[in-house]
């Protein structure tokens, strides 16, 4: 297999993962934050993105240089981060003043990931544009009262810039067929 057919692959994971994200905001709005009920869907999305981001960079690595390596780095490790808060949210761990760093760090990791892996996939104009702007909604939206509706937005950021990555890929295909 291919790095190409690699990478287009693991954007369906990308695509899967926002679709599931997607689901957490019905969820917290009929049965509350932090539910089980929430918390389930945003612990599978938590891997799938894990996974499925590096299809997103693998897709524009080229063109995102040492800047996109960096800030998938730190939306990876913001994401595992978040995986592992959801997990000790459904374990029924209580929140404690030790994992105070992690969150920090989680907070630090997926903002800063996220915004500027956000602008190297804009600068480069490799995946649609849309889906860098949702990416950057979904940071505003952790800081404001309408964090409810921010799972909306990241998933359907990462629906967008996988379903670019399966088309970008397609459309490279189109032209060394015409060439």
């Amino acid at each position: 297999m291919t790095v190409e057919k690699a990478t287009k692959w693991i954007a369906v994971i990308a695509i899967l993962a926002g679709v599931v994200r997607m689901i957490m905001t019905p969820m917290a709005l009929i049965f509350g934050v932090d539910s089980p009920q929430e918390m389930w869907p945003g612990f599978i999305a938590c891997v799938l993105m894990t996974v499925g981001a590096i299809g997103l960079y693998l897709a524009q690595a080229d063109k995102i240089g040492v800047l996109g390596f960096i800030s998938f780095v730190l939306l990876t490790i913001g994401n595992i981060l978040v995986t592992l808060g959801a997990f000790m949210t459904l374990a029924g761990y209580a929140p404690k003043p030790e994992f105070m760093v992690i969150n920090i760090l989680m907070m630090l990791c997926l903002t800063l990931g996220s915004i500027l892996f956000s602008i190297v996939t804009f600068r480069a104009k490799v995946l649609p544009r849309f889906g860098s702007v949702l990416m950057i909604l979904f940071v505003l939206l952790m800081f404001s009262p309408a964090g409810s509706y921010l799972a909306l937005a990241w998933g359907l950021s990462y629906i967008l810039l996988g379903i670019g990555v399966w088309k970008k890929n397609s459309l490279q295909k189109e032209i060394a067929l015409q060439a």
